[in-house]
Formats: C-alpha cells, sequence, structure tokens
C-alpha cells in the first residue's frame, strides 16, 4: 500500500475538498495515509515524478518547538488513530502497538 508524501505535493483542489480535505483529528502525522485512502475512496490516483526532485529537512520544524519524544508521541497517537478509524484496527491492537512503541522510547 502506497502513500503520498506531504512534504511536497501537488493536490488538485476539487478532489482535495471532495475528499474531504485533511482530517482534523491528527496535526503533523498520518495525513498523508488518510489523505491517500480518501482520494482512493473518490478513485482518484497518484503520480510520481521522477524528474522533480525536492530536498526537505525532515523534523527541522518540529524539531524547533518539540522535544523528540513529544514527536514520537504525537505520531504514534495519529497513527493509531489513523489505523482505528481508517483500517478498523482493534483498540486492543492499537494499544499493544503503542505499548511497543512507549518500550522503545524508553530504551533509547
Amino acid at each position: 500500500y502506497h502513500f503520498i508524501s506531504a512534504s511536497f505535493m501537488l493536490v488538485d483542489a476539487d478532489a482535495f475538498f471532495q475528499a474531504g480535505m485533511f482530517d482534523e483529528n491528527t496535526f503533523l502525522y498520518a495525513e498523508e495515509n488518510i489523505l491517500s485512502d480518501r482520494m482512493a475512496g473518490i478513485g482518484k490516483l497518484f503520480y510520481f515524478n521522477p524528474s522533480v526532485s525536492v530536498f526537505h529537512e525532515k523534523g527541522v520544524t518540529v524539531g524547533k518547538n518539540y522535544a523528540e519524544r513529544q514527536q514520537a508521541l504525537m505520531q504514534m497517537c495519529s497513527m493509531a488513530y489513523y489505523y482505528r478509524k481508517y483500517r478498523s484496527y482493534t483498540r486492543l491492537g492499537c494499544a499493544f502497538a503503542s505499548f511497543l512503541h512507549r518500550m522503545i522510547l524508553l530504551v533509547k
């Protein structure tokens, strides 16, 4: 399963609105997954143009405002939300994945 990258994308405005735009329950993480699912749901496809090159300094803006653990927690919460709402994973499955993720963070 493939997702778009939100660091650089162009989206048809009509399709974006038809798909329901971004989900207001996430911030910074999981938007690509959700928008990809929503666009696929209305029959839209994504295209990759290999002639375009973009340099994205991942985490630079976020790193100025949030500690690494805060970023990881936001990502974990957004992804758990995505898997529960859009992929129908159980709460127990998401809770177990969150637990494992937190244990990994403690070891770091």
